[in-house]
């Protein structure tokens, strides 16, 4: 990957932030712990959950811009133009401390891309990778 983010990047990324900050969970829910579903996995929810890039996928400006509908992490690094290791900060529960669903937890992602856009790309060195892509 470039060492600076592309404007396009940036476009996609800020686009991605602000949808987060928007986000409200009283059609969808926020979960970075799993891509997207339309079943309830907790009693006291019913309905479609995903993680940031999964509920990218029910977004038309997303989806006729090519990012595919059932996604993976060799997808984000493509459509994104982004390391894994660059998407697993960005996007993997694993990668965050504390409540990984709803609207707060949309916003602490948010906040990370956006923190993401203004270093040009950069993941804190102490970041361990743990996702392995086999293509």
């Amino acid at each position: 990957m470039a060492n600076k983010l592309t404007a396009k990047q940036r476009k996609w990324l800020e686009y991605m932030a602000l949808k987060l900050e928007l986000h409200h969970d009283n059609g969808t829910r926020f979960d970075l712990g799993l891509w997207i579903t339309d079943t309830a996995r907790e009693d006291d929810w019913c309905g479609t959950k995903g993680c940031a890039c999964g509920l990218a996928t029910l977004d038309p400006t997303f989806t006729n811009a090519g990012f595919p509908k059932y996604l993976n992490w060799v997808e984000v690094h493509k459509f994104f133009k982004i390391s894994y290791k660059q998407a697993e900060w960005l996007f993997s529960a694993e990668s965050y401390k504390g409540e990984t669903y709803g609207d707060k937890a949309a916003r602490k992602v948010a906040r990370r891309i956006r923190e993401f856009i203004a270093s040009n790309g950069k993941v804190p060195n102490n970041f361990k990778s743990r996702i392995h892509v086999h293509i």
